[in-house]
């Protein structure tokens, strides 16, 4: 059975990336939990230049309830969720005090896996938090499976291979089927309306942050896929 830690750089990450893979760790009684990193709170002022309705304090609140509400849809206890709070798009000027958190928390229960975000995916928070749980790792020199996943990076998603482990440049990819889980991680995803949907109270914003276009991929492919290195 399974000890496994998702790192999220932000409250939508894990069920993106990892939502049928958490399902089927917890089905075969592996444990997961999940450290959000930031706390999602310039999601629409990055995207759409809104200060406003909703503002960042009530946008990090509103994000961390859905957090919540997804964790609970995988199942996921709530207990096993931290929120560490640094600044949603500033992550990577906190790189040395998130990887101080960090081995705070792998020294309290360390993992047998860690899913982490790809140092190339295309988000510099995602870029950050890589470089946070490479470097803790780095300190506490034990022997861990560490897999790398993209949300930013759609070429990573994209690709037709059958679901089976094969060999990639970078490493060993592990491909996930979860077929038997999609409608558990769409609904997961569906927590975050915030990102996914227009709300009538924010008239200032046109569009979701994530589209459909974005968001079919993880809703519809059978699979994913994580490029998979041993540390130590």
């Amino acid at each position: 059975m399974n000890n496994s830690l998702i790192i999220a750089p932000h409250p939508d990450d894990s069920p993106l990336a990892c939502g049928g893979t958490i399902v089927k760790i917890l089905l075969e009684g592996g444990d997961v939990r999940v450290v959000n990193m930031t706390d999602g709170r310039n999601s629409h002022l990055a995207t759409f230049g809104i200060s406003e309705k909703p503002t960042p304090d009530e946008l990090a609140e509103i994000r961390r309830n859905e957090e919540l509400d997804s964790a609970s849809v995988l199942g996921i206890p709530h207990g096993n969720l931290t929120f560490l709070g640094f600044e949603d798009g500033a992550l990577g000027k906190y790189v040395e005090e998130a990887k101080e958190e960090l081995i705070r928390i792998l020294s309290a229960n360390f993992p047998d896996e860690i899913y982490v975000p790809a140092r190339t995916d295309r988000h510099p928070d995602h870029v950050a938090a890589n470089l946070a749980i490479m470097a803790a790792l780095r300190e506490l020199q034990r022997p861990v499976a560490v897999l790398e996943y993209t949300t930013w990076t759609k070429s990573h998603l994209d690709t037709d291979d059958r679901v089976q482990p094969v060999l990639a440049h970078e490493g060993l990819v592990r491909v996930n089927d979860i077929t038997g889980f999609l409608g558990l991680k769409r609904l997961a995803i569906e927590q975050h309306q915030s990102q996914i949907a227009l709300n009538p109270r924010w008239p200032l914003q046109a569009k979701p942050v994530l589209d459909e276009d974005f968001l079919r991929p993880y809703f519809e492919r059978p699979m994913e896929r994580f490029v998979e290195t041993r540390m130590f």
